[in-house]
């Protein structure tokens, strides 16, 4: 707690002395090996996040938190199959309505943390192409708000879904269930990082498949 408190000050370097001293003290403790793990995504340090987070044992990556690391890692890899968030971004000053690239833009944005330009891109897509991959974007963003529980981004996701919410129709309680479940397999979100992931990946996953 006392590393992630360092951690969340700005003092990174500090937090990972401190882990890796209680973790060369109790090597067994997992706890701590997954406080290293975030604190690796959060540095952009994949590989080392990838290779720690490995070796934990599998009951350990199935808990909560190792599912919301093992979440954070996947969306970040699925980020690193598309053109990037910069060329994407390019390619839709040439194109809005290229709905491809502003999916994958949203992916980048999850990814990097910014759920409210994520949500800028689903919403276009879902007022302007409903329909597109079986409503993925609508689905995600139920979910994006669903799990807007990280400190400082509630209000953030609150506001930017309110800014478009006269372009999407309200939903029913039972509808909104249904449409989110879906995704609530894939991801959610505990106190620290965005996202954990579950069995349904197939839907971002098939994205980038050779066609």
């Amino acid at each position: 707690m006392q590393a992630r408190q360092l951690h969340i000050q700005g003092k990174t370097h500090d937090a990972i002395m401190l882990l890796t001293l209680a973790i060369q003290q109790d090597p067994s403790n997992t706890n701590i090996a997954m406080d290293m793990v975030q604190i690796f995504i959060d540095m952009g340090e994949i590989e080392q996040a990838s290779s720690l987070f490995n070796r934990l044992p599998e009951s350990v990556k199935a808990s909560d938190t190792g599912l919301s690391l093992s979440g954070q890692l996947w969306i970040i890899e699925e980020a690193g199959k598309t053109a990037g968030l910069q060329a994407l971004k390019e390619t839709l000053m040439k194109n809005p309505d290229d709905y491809d690239a502003r999916f994958d833009c949203a992916i980048c944005e999850i990814a990097q943390h910014n759920p409210r330009q994520a949500l800028d891109h689903l919403f276009y897509i879902q007022q302007n192409k409903a329909d597109y991959k079986d409503g993925a974007a609508r689905e995600m963003i139920i979910t994006i708000i669903n799990c807007s529980k990280r400190p400082g981004k509630c209000t953030e996701v609150q506001n930017t879904a309110g800014r478009h919410a006269g372009g999407i129709k309200a939903q029913n309680s039972s509808s909104r269930e249904a449409h989110s479940n879906l995704y609530r397999e894939r991801f959610s979100a505990d106190h620290h990082g965005w996202w954990k992931c579950g069995k349904g990946r197939e839907l971002l996953s098939a994205e980038h498949q050779p066609g």
